[in-house]
């Protein structure tokens, strides 16, 4: 069974676990292990994570039969328009429709709080750009 859960703060431990064994597996075609290393203690260190939840980025964790799998965090902005910052899912858990998901999951709850419009930056390279592009983006 699927789940999609609000990350509360004291949880921000899971979203680095989760970062840590994520990142290596799905860049590693894309940039080298210092360059990811370097980006997790840069974005996923403990501090990093709690002032992005303090600058209002909402973390959401996916759970596969109790199970955390992936994790997702955006930012409502005040005209309307949310950014997208993170969606990522453990490499074994790709191409079984959970990615979509979360971003459907995302886009509903945007909706439901007036906001217009979700945005995100994708690097022409990354795979995943396939997969934002499939779903409207």
């Amino acid at each position: 069974m699927v789940e999609i859960h609000f990350c509360k703060k004291e949880q921000l431990p899971l979203i680095q676990i989760l970062a840590n064994e994520i990142w290596p597996e799905v860049y590693d075609y894309m940039i080298s292990t210092e360059q990811i290393q370097y980006m997790l203690n840069k974005m996923y260190s403990l501090q990093s994570l709690e002032e992005q939840w303090q600058n209002g980025h909402q973390f959401i964790v996916l759970y596969d039969h109790q199970t955390p799998v992936g994790f997702a965090a955006f930012e409502k902005g005040k005209e309307g328009n949310t950014q997208l910052h993170k969606l990522y899912l453990k490499k074994q858990e790709h191409q079984k429709g959970l990615g979509k998901k979360m971003l459907n999951f995302v886009l509903e709850h945007c909706r439901s709080h007036d906001q217009t419009s979700v945005t995100l930056n994708v690097n022409r390279n990354n795979k995943s750009l396939a997969f934002y592009i499939a779903n409207g983006f």
